[in-house]
């Protein structure tokens, strides 16, 4: 009697093996595009919050140039510092504007709300404005007299009881100027506090203008 062949037969993969190692692949395709997923988002993040940084700084560095570039009212042409809560009007040792040369020179910095939103709005010699690119969701500014006093506005009421000095006259440069402002996209408010220098010395030369500023 002749003894049974066994017969050995290859055998490929099941349908449930085929079906476990494609799971096992989206498993990991799935944490891979998470993880880059995450690592995008958190550099998008950063990048934002860069140019934030950067758009403040660039802002506070104009604010404080600019105020403190102030001339004390009277000095050259006679005009006198005057503000709201929206900007000021004053003689300024700089200019803003690479047409305007020559220093000390007229100059208004107001918030002007237009059809793309509020922007600043700067005005030399009585000539166009020109606008920043910086949007804002507010811009407020606030006035300190000498004595400590907050205003809202430049003059202030002048007080019938109170001597006029040469530094206490409404008529002076105000003593600190607070600025708070909020940029559009972003949700916290920025304070800034900004002093005109010693008015008292004489222009040698002409101020650089600010460049690089977003001037429009």
């Amino acid at each position: 009697m002749k003894p049974l062949r066994t017969r050995r037969r290859d055998r490929g993969l099941s349908l449930l093996e085929v079906m476990v190692t494609v799971a096992i692949f989206a498993m990991l395709f799935g944490v891979l595009m998470a993880g880059w997923h995450q690592s995008m988002k958190a550099q998008t993040q950063l990048s934002s919050a860069a140019d934030a940084i950067q758009r403040r700084q660039h802002l506070n560095t104009l604010l404080r140039q600019v105020v403190a570039e102030a001339i004390n009212p009277g000095y050259q042409s006679g005009l006198k510092f005057m503000g709201s809560n929206t900007g000021f009007a004053m003689e300024s040792t700089t200019s803003l504007l690479p047409s305007i040369g020559n220093a000390p020179v007229d100059m208004e910095l107001k918030l002007v709300t237009g059809p793309e939103g509020a922007r600043l709005n700067v005005t030399h010699q009585g000539q166009a404005g020109a606008a920043f690119d910086w949007v804002f969701d507010r811009f407020d500014v606030r006035y300190v007299d000498h004595a400590g006093a907050l205003h809202e506005a430049w003059p202030p009421a002048r007080r019938s009881d109170r001597p006029v000095s040469t530094t206490t006259d409404t008529e002076q440069l105000p003593a600190l100027l607070v600025f708070a402002y909020r940029l559009r996209g972003e949700s916290t408010e920025q304070l800034l506090l900004a002093a005109p220098r010693n008015s008292a010395w004489e222009l040698a030369e002409p101020s650089t203008p600010l460049t690089g500023m977003g001037l429009q």
